[in-house]
């Protein structure tokens, strides 16, 4: 089991991509929690080496998918389910292997590029296709994915670890290498729509699309009884 959080910035809007989301869901400039559990045992028959590379090898296919799609972006490795794991020491354990083999994986992964980017530059008359593959790998390799050195143990249920995740979150987001618009003044058209929501549904924590659509399009009324206009000379 794994999943993909993006953390987009610089409205630090939280989406859920379970590993099955096709890359529509990954977008430039964003901070990505990538999970796995903590407490997954082996399946039945198989050791504890083939449960680790899978493991390692099905949060790979985030990292190769993200510097692919999102190359630059910055992402936190997260084990899931803390509570559920009683040795702390295996829990670390783990933490450590993951980093280390999603690191070394993603690492292999740069290098085929680079070898295919090679070989596409010693290349004549390279077709449209080989062109454009020769673009996008530049592209890629010239924004190194932002993988973090280690990974984070965290628990739903109790809380722990989710102190520390938050701490890692706003450090990232205020890294402006990697996120230059954060923190800059945004359109007042956002503001004025995000007021309009809280006006229009005060006791409510979130919204489906529908709802807020609906509140968009609700135009306010204005009170004109008690407008004056005069001219005043200059």
């Amino acid at each position: 089991y794994a999943a993909l959080y993006p953390l987009s910035l610089p409205q630090l809007n939280l989406n859920l991509a379970v590993y099955w989301a096709p890359q529509i869901f990954v977008t430039p400039d964003t901070l990505y929690l990538v999970l796995w559990s903590l407490a997954k045992q082996p399946q039945p028959g198989q050791d504890a080496a083939a449960h680790r590379t899978e493991m390692i090898q099905e949060l790979a296919k985030w990292a190769t998918l993200l510097q692919t799609c999102s190359p630059g972006a910055k992402v936190q490795l997260v084990g899931s389910h803390k509570d559920e794991v009683a040795d702390e020491a295996l829990v670390a354990e783990q933490c450590r292997w993951m980093a280390a083999g999603v690191h070394a994986e993603l690492s292999a992964y740069r290098e085929t590029q680079q070898r295919e980017l090679d070989q596409l530059s010693l290349m004549q008359d390279l077709s449209p296709h080989a062109s454009e593959r020769k673009r996008q790998l530049q592209r890629v390799l010239s924004r190194p994915l932002r993988l973090a050195e280690h990974a984070l143990a965290v628990s739903a249920k109790s809380l722990a670890g989710m102190e520390e995740l938050r701490a890692e979150m706003v450090e990232a987001a205020f890294d402006t290498d990697a996120f230059p618009e954060f923190g800059k003044n945004q359109p007042g058209t956002y503001s004025a729509i995000h007021r309009k929501l809280l006006r229009d549904h005060p006791n409510e924590s979130s919204l489906t699309f529908a709802e807020m659509q609906a509140s968009a399009e609700r135009q306010s009324k204005f009170n004109c009884a008690r407008l004056q206009v005069s001219f005043v000379g200059s």
